[in-house]
């Protein structure tokens, strides 16, 4: 298969500067850049002019924070599954061909990423760390999962007040045995 009529970066493409180049692909990777599509290119397909880049690369996101996503459906862990692999196929279309996702509701990437694995759709490759990571939040709007420990701290001798503090930790999994359950996030708003 061939890349044709592509802008090509001298600097991105082992030297070739074309404003009508072409990439060979075989077996899913590059096997030649040329400064000009060869006579014979059966299979091809026409980038139009546009510039050929490599995949880019998110090292920082929570693909279910994008959109406000976690907020307008936490009641409903499938819909933020939903809307997390949205965001995934988003970014995709936009050049990302790998994507970090430092916390998500509900590990909710880990399950897009095994999705997206299994071939069930196409998106980024997701290094994916779990549950997102948050100080736990007293009252009826906790915005993770409860924690799993609660240490209380004092302030420093001479600070204002003798006030104290809750620190909430949660864990979290690289591999989630189970499917998400109850939702831990934010109130939602029926769509």
């Amino acid at each position: 298969m061939y890349l044709v009529n592509c802008r090509l970066l001298p600097e991105l493409s082992g030297g070739v500067s074309a404003e009508r180049g072409c990439v060979e692909i075989e077996d899913g990777l590059i096997a030649a850049v040329l400064p000009e599509a060869p006579e014979d290119a059966a299979e091809a397909f026409d980038c139009e002019g546009g510039t050929l880049l490599p995949g880019l690369i998110d090292l920082h996101t929570h693909i279910t924070l994008l959109d406000g996503v976690a907020l307008k459906c936490a009641a409903d862990p499938m819909q933020v599954m939903v809307e997390a692999a949205a965001q995934a196929k988003r970014y995709l279309a936009r050049g990302f061909t790998t994507i970090r996702d430092c916390g998500s509701v509900g590990r909710s990437a880990n399950y897009v990423k095994r999705m997206i694995d299994a071939g069930i759709f196409q998106g980024p490759d997701i290094l994916a760390c779990g549950c997102i990571l948050s100080p736990s939040v007293d009252g009826p709007r906790p915005i993770s999962a409860p924690p799993t420990t609660t240490a209380t701290a004092r302030r420093p001798s001479g600070s204002a007040s003798g006030a104290r503090s809750r620190i909430g930790r949660t864990s979290s999994r690289f591999t989630p045995p189970a499917p998400p359950s109850l939702p831990w996030a934010c109130r939602s708003t029926p769509s």
